[in-house]
This record gives structure tokens, C-alpha cells and sequence, in this order.
């Protein structure tokens, strides 16, 4: 039995074939399958999507760390400016003391009581 219909089972056999082994069925319209290729675009695509959401992420948090760091600088110096706005603040309450004025007459002036006597250290380059 070389090709054919198979007499005992009534099954069509595959030209050129042997035995009861039944014919290859053909698709019609070609052999492309585009519901294949829309599903293997699909996944490329959605992993392709996955990796950009993953880098952002990435991303964006060394930025967040990068703001963090200064802000926690920034900070810093916002304490540092108040501890000197209240500095100001009590030597501008004790402006009008006398001693304020005698101490700013010494400090800045140079000035002394007509009764001290002002020893300066020779060693000092002035």
C-alpha cells in the first residue's frame, strides 16, 4: 500500500507515506500566524515598560537622596542664622546699657578712663 485510502480503516494516508499514519493537514491562506507575533510584540512591550518604570524609579530616588542631603544642609543653616538673629536681638536689647557703650568704645574706639593704664605686648605685630 503505497499511497492512497487505507482500505481497512478508511483513512486517507499522506502521499509517499507508509502504514495507517494519517495526512498532514495544511493550513489554508500560508503558514504566518500574526495573533503569534501581536502576542511576542505584546510581551516586548510590556517588558520594555516594566524596565522604564523600573529605571525611573530608580532614578528618581538619587534624586530624592540628592534633595534630602540639602535639605538637611539647608537646615543647618537656618539654625545656625536663628542662633545668630537671637545673638542680634539680645545685643540690640542692651544697646542703650552703658556698659554696652562702654564696651563697643573699647573694642572698637580704642578708647580707655582717663585713670587706666594700657600696656601692649611688644612681641604682637600689630
Amino acid at each position: 500500500m503505497a499511497s492512497g485510502n487505507n482500505r481497512k480503516t478508511g483513512n486517507k494516508t499522506a502521499p509517499g507515506s507508509y502504514g495507517n499514519t494519517p495526512a498532514v493537514n495544511v493550513r489554508k491562506g500560508g503558514g504566518f500566524d500574526f495573533s503569534k507575533m501581536f502576542k511576542k510584540i505584546g510581551n516586548i512591550v510590556f517588558v520594555a515598560v516594566i524596565a522604564y518604570f523600573v529605571f525611573s524609579i530608580f532614578s528618581q530616588q538619587s534624586i530624592i537622596s540628592e534633595n534630602n542631603a540639602e535639605i538637611a544642609s539647608l537646615n543647618e543653616q537656618i539654625s545656625e542664622k536663628q542662633i545668630e538673629i537671637e545673638r542680634l536681638e539680645q545685643e540690640y536689647a542692651n544697646i542703650d546699657s552703658d556698659e554696652y557703650i562702654e564696651r563697643m568704645a573699647r573694642e572698637k574706639l580704642g578708647l580707655v578712663q582717663a585713670n587706666e593704664r594700657v600696656y601692649k605686648d611688644s612681641s604682637k605685630r600689630q
